[in-house]
């Protein structure tokens, strides 16, 4: 970097003189120049001559630079590389569903493509960007519908239900912990180094950059009091405390969920047992999660309707014949005067063996059978 157009000339010329001692050549069509700053918005060219005066090649300059996979602007520094990472993140979006369409196990290829190539990508740089917040709500919310998707629900499913099945983090939590941990990186370095000389300047001079107040918000929502020591512990503080922020935030949003009321998982950390079994139980994931419609009254039994997930699980007597010997033992025995009603379907949809499960699951596909069969004659009789 320079910061006169002399000081510039003097690195090319610096650099070409290192070139000819190795006996190597600068590609000169790829080598570009990028101004920022007061003064920038004039457009030239600039001749590297050699000391006879002969021209050894020509740069030019661009307004869009890419320095380690990361677009740099002239104006806006890095609103390009943000609006490149929202378009490329709908494209992998789209070849995720594209690839796990066509595999056996639709669920775990989608997962693991999202967990192990698409979010890593997304995420790449973060820690050293300065990111708005609508940015990383924009890819929140790409996240969201990628894990509705590979669950089967609903586009109005709980979020905070699918990052529970799947054990999937926030991308706000990821973004604070990458920054804190490259922050510890920064306070152990030598004063020689040129990240370290960067924040060193800032603080000098008091400047309020985006970057900076970034890391003071990830300090004060992770909890600054828990990490404490800029040494080797530094980053295994940081993780510690974005553990414990991701589980009390998917829990606050868990309890202020209304859909939730019967879900039965306690932690976020790792996926539910059920998915790893390679079966298409799409329904017993929307009865965990209460996608299902809020009606009043049922529309097998004409029964009023207190809670949708207890009535086609225990109380619809139309749903009788499709409840298993196995599966009513389990009833039986989850029933106790001391059990409320949602303590016991939390039961019910937390007891993960496969017959179980299955029996569930065929009791959802039985009632959305003859929902929708009920929906279309209604439908009819009113035209």
């Amino acid at each position: 970097m320079a910061n006169t157009e002399n000081h510039l000339k003097s690195l090319l010329g610096t650099l070409c003189g290192q070139f000819q001692h190795k006996k190597l050549e600068v590609n000169w069509p790829k080598t570009k120049v990028l101004k920022m700053g007061p003064g920038s918005s004039t457009i030239i060219q600039w001749d590297i001559l050699e000391i006879d005066g002969r021209l050894l090649g020509t740069i030019e300059e661009t307004n869009i630079y890419k320095y380690l996979g990361v677009k740099l602007g002239r104006s806006s520094l890095i609103s390009h590389h943000m609006r490149g990472t929202l378009t490329n993140t709908l494209r992998k979006v789209g070849l995720i569903k594209a690839m796990a369409r066509s595999a056996p196990d639709r669920r775990r290829v989608a997962d693991v493509l999202w967990r192990q190539w698409a979010k890593p990508a997304i995420l790449y740089a973060t820690e050293v960007l300065p990111l708005p917040t609508t940015w990383i709500q924009r890819i929140e919310r790409q996240q969201n519908k990628m894990a509705r998707w590979i669950l089967g629900t609903s586009p109005q499913a709980s979020s905070a239900g699918a990052h529970g099945e799947l054990g999937w983090h926030s991308i706000k939590g990821e973004i604070m912990k990458r920054k804190l941990v490259y922050y510890g990186k920064i306070l152990r370095m030598d004063d020689s180094r040129w990240p370290r000389q960067v924040m060193l300047e800032t603080i000098d001079r008091n400047s309020s950059t985006t970057w900076r107040k970034n890391i003071h918000n990830a300090l004060q929502e992770l909890g600054q009091q828990g990490i404490t020591c800029p040494g080797k512990n530094w980053a295994k503080q940081v993780k510690m405390q974005w553990k414990r922020w991701e589980q009390a935030q998917w829990r606050s949003a868990v309890s202020h969920d209304q859909r939730l009321q019967c879900y039965p998982k306690a932690r976020i950390s790792k996926k539910a047992n059920y998915l790893t079994w390679g079966y298409t139980l799409s329904g017993f994931t929307k009865m965990r999660l209460g996608d299902l419609p809020d009606d009043q009254v049922c529309k097998l039994c004409s029964q009023h309707i207190s809670s949708q997930t207890q009535h086609i699980l225990i109380d619809c007597p139309i749903l009788d014949p499709a409840r298993t010997p196995l599966y009513k033992a389990f009833l039986k025995e989850s029933d106790d005067e001391n059990t409320t009603s949602t303590d016991k379907m939390k039961a019910v949809l937390g007891f993960e063996e496969l017959h179980h499960v299955r029996s569930v699951n065929r009791l959802y596909t039985l009632w959305a059978r003859t929902w929708e069969e009920a929906n279309k004659s209604g439908a009819q009789k009113t035209q």
